[in-house]
C-alpha cells in the first residue's frame, strides 16, 4: 500500500518517471552486486588459490559475473527478447562487456601497477568504473524501452 500511496503524492508525470527510473536503477544496482560478489569471489579464487596472474585472473572473473549480471538483469531488471533475438541480445551484451573489459583492465593496471594499490582495491575500483558504462549502454542501447 505504501507504494499505492507514493503514487498518490506525486506530484507531476516527470515526478513519476523519475521514481520510476530510480526504481529501476536500484533494481540494477542489486543485480550488479550480486555480479560483483562473483566477479570477487572467482577472481580471489584464481589469484589467491589458482595461483592464477592477477590481470590473467580478471578475465574470467569478468565473464563469468557478466553472465550471473546478465541472466538477473533479464529477470529482475530488463525485458528480454524483445529488441533483438536473445542469441543477438547475448552478442551484444558480451559485446558491450568486451569493451567494457578493455575499460577495466587498464583501470586495474593503472590501480595496482602504477598506482600500487592492493590487487583486490585495484579490483573493486575498476569494477565500480565499468559499472556504469554496463548500466548506461545496456539500458540505452540493448534494453532501450523494454524495462521491467
Amino acid at each position: 500500500m505504501e507504494n499505492l500511496e507514493g503514487l498518490k503524492d506525486t506530484s507531476s508525470i516527470s515526478d513519476f518517471i523519475l521514481m520510476i527510473r530510480q526504481q529501476k536503477l536500484f533494481s540494477y544496482l542489486c543485480v550488479a552486486f550480486v555480479g560483483f560478489v562473483t566477479d570477487l569471489m572467482v577472481y580471489a579464487f584464481l589469484v589467491y588459490m589458482a595461483d592464477v596472474d592477477y590481470m590473467i585472473a580478471s578475465i574470467p572473473s569478468f565473464f563469468v559475473s557478466t553472465f550471473v549480471n546478465y541472466v538477473l538483469s533479464i529477470i529482475f531488471v530488463f525485458k528480454s527478447n524483445i529488441k533483438f533475438s536473445r542469441s543477438r541480445e547475448i552478442f551484444y551484451i558480451y559485446l558491450v562487456s568486451g569493451i567494457g573489459l578493455v575499460w577495466h583492465q587498464l583501470f586495474l593496471y593503472i590501480s595496482v601497477d602504477i598506482i600500487e594499490l592492493h590487487i583486490m582495491a585495484g579490483k573493486i575500483l575498476s569494477l565500480g568504473l565499468v559499472f556504469f558504462w554496463n548500466y548506461l549502454i545496456r539500458r540505452m542501447f540493448i534494453f532501450s524501452s523494454t524495462d521491467k
